[in-house]
C-alpha cells in the first residue's frame, strides 16, 4: 500500500489549495494542475502525487500517494503529507 485516501464535503479548490500549501512547505512541487486536480512533488526523497476528484456534487476525494525513485511505497511520507493537508481543511 502506497496511498492514503478519504472523502470530504468541501470544495475541490479548497482541498487543492491546502494540498499545494503543504507540498510547497515540505518539498519541491514538480507539477500542479488545478483543472485536473493533480499535484506532483518531491518530498523526503519520495515522489508524491496528490489527486483530488469530484465524487458527487458535494463530495470530493483526496488521495495522497508516495513512492521512491525505484517505485517502493513510502506510506510514512504519504501519511505525513495527508495529515498535514487534513489539518488545514
Amino acid at each position: 500500500k502506497d496511498s492514503i485516501q478519504n472523502s470530504f464535503d468541501l470544495p475541490a479548490a479548497t482541498i487543492f489549495d491546502a494540498s499545494r500549501a503543504v507540498l510547497e512547505e515540505e518539498g519541491l512541487i514538480k507539477m500542479a494542475d488545478k483543472q485536473k486536480g493533480i499535484l506532483k512533488a518531491q518530498v523526503e526523497g519520495a515522489n508524491v502525487t496528490v489527486t483530488i476528484k469530484q465524487v458527487t456534487r458535494r463530495t470530493v476525494s483526496l488521495k495522497v500517494k508516495a513512492r521512491n525513485d525505484v517505485y517502493v511505497p513510502k506510506i510514512d511520507v504519504a501519511q505525513a503529507i495527508y495529515t498535514q493537508i487534513v489539518d488545514r481543511l
